[in-house]
């Protein structure tokens, strides 16, 4: 879902058809009333094309500045929404701080791939000069470390800018009936193991949306960001009065595997074909021809209070 698609116009969810048919069902036949969803993209827009005539509280949350706001644009040139507000909330010192003091132990045991906290760190610290980082293993090394507190050093020079800055930033907007709130919390990165130091700032972006909710509401999650397996954790232990639809996409990895066994919620398998009849990997190249990944592609979880 996180990937752009052929045509902002004609936006097309990287998830298979039946899937994206069945979260659709979903939200047809449950009557749902807000949808939360955890990692933007062209599913945004396509969900957003489909039941912008309806009376859906949409929020989506992402950590990806540089995606938020092409997503800003996209749909104010797709859709026209009205009574559009755009709160603009920068990370200050005490920020940044936090973010490096924090120490975090991946949420469940890693099985596939190793350890990514340092990464994250040394990816917020070097900013724009990340790329180098590559040069510590190569016969350069000598001449990167030397050079590599200059970086850092004017790495944090220029996030003193507000281009280069992190944010925890809002938008709203209204798209016909349906009313859109789009929230920012970065720095981006990939954390499927739980280690990021402010995932919980991400997490709770979606779910304070619930705190002035009424009970008994339906609420579709759609959960392609983030960590996913700790959002679901988060989210049922918080044991709201509302009737949840959960949809985690790309379920099968195995250290999600012992949180969605907890919960006994039910894998879809996909397909290759994309809801317009187009080929995945054709559409996607580069993509890898994982059957494992098509075989538990979605993970669905009905939580009643």
């Amino acid at each position: 879902m996180n990937h752009p698609n052929k045509t902002n116009t004609d936006p097309i969810p990287t998830l298979s058809r039946k899937n994206v048919m069945f979260v659709e069902k979903i939200i047809d036949e449950k009557n749902i009333e807000i949808i939360i969803e955890y990692g933007s993209g062209s599913s945004t827009l396509y969900f957003i094309k489909n039941y912008k005539n309806k009376k859906i509280k949409f929020r989506s949350v992402e950590n990806n500045k540089i995606w938020f706001y092409q997503n800003i644009r996209s749909i104010s040139k797709i859709f026209n929404p009205k009574n559009n507000v755009l709160n603009k909330v920068y990370w200050d010192k005490k920020d940044y701080k936090n973010f490096y003091k924090t120490t975090t132990q991946p949420f469940t045991k890693i099985i596939d791939g190793k350890s990514k906290i340092n990464k994250i760190k040394n990816r917020l610290k070097l900013g724009p000069f990340y790329k180098c980082e590559g040069y510590s293993n190569s016969k350069l090394s000598f001449i990167y470390t030397l050079i590599r507190p200059l970086l850092i050093f004017v790495s944090g020079f220029i996030q003193n800018f507000n281009k280069f800055n992190n944010e925890k930033s809002e938008w709203k907007s209204e798209i016909d009936q349906l009313e859109f709130t789009y929230k920012l919390i970065s720095p981006s990165g990939k954390d499927q193991f739980a280690e990021n130091p402010n995932k919980d700032d991400y997490v709770e972006a979606g779910i304070k949306f619930l705190e002035n909710e009424t009970k008994n509401k339906k609420i579709l999650i759609m959960i392609d960001g983030g960590p996913r397996h700790y959002i679901i954790d988060r989210i049922i232990n918080k044991k709201y009065k509302h009737h949840f639809h959960i949809c985690l996409f790309d379920a099968y990895r195995p250290e999600y595997e012992s949180i969605l066994n907890k919960y006994k919620g039910t894998f879809f398998s996909g397909d290759e074909k994309l809801i317009d009849g187009t080929n995945l990997y054709d559409t996607f190249s580069g993509w890898d021809k994982d059957p494992q990944c098509l075989a538990k592609e979605l993970w669905y979880f009905d939580y009643q209070p």
